[in-house]
């Protein structure tokens, strides 16, 4: 049975292939649960700005909290993996179609509502 990605965002999902960010985080995140301080030290961007956005892919559905890990002195912190392996996009007659296969059973789960072209078009040319 094909597995579906969980509470996925299209808007999220959309932006972390249009975002630098947000893709080195994904990337980095696919083969195993990394921590927030992994996931910085990997893509070299500042802890901070990986809470930000790692809270928002969550938010999202892209990513997951795996599990807690805790250090000698009792302190937990969480692990995050991504929940999609691979994401394709699709020009088509009612505007962008997004097909995203979930991160380890190699399930497909076609996103119902299309974007519109003008949208992600919108989010290109606002920055």
């Amino acid at each position: 049975m094909a597995e579906a990605v969980p509470d996925l965002n299209q808007e999220v999902l959309v932006r972390s292939l249009l975002d630098s960010v947000l893709r080195r985080i994904v990337a980095s995140t696919m083969d195993y649960a990394k921590s927030i301080e992994e996931i910085s030290r990997d893509c070299g961007v500042p802890t901070s700005t990986c809470y930000i956005r790692v809270s928002e892919l969550v938010r999202g559905g892209v990513l997951r909290r795996e599990n807690i890990k805790f250090t000698w002195n009792r302190k937990g912190y969480a692990q995050y993996r991504a929940t999609v392996r691979t994401i394709m996009v699709q020009f088509g007659s009612e505007g962008l179609e997004v097909v995203a296969v979930a991160n380890g059973e190699g399930a497909e789960e076609t996103l119902a509502a299309p974007v519109p072209l003008v949208s992600v078009s919108r989010r290109l040319t606002s920055r």
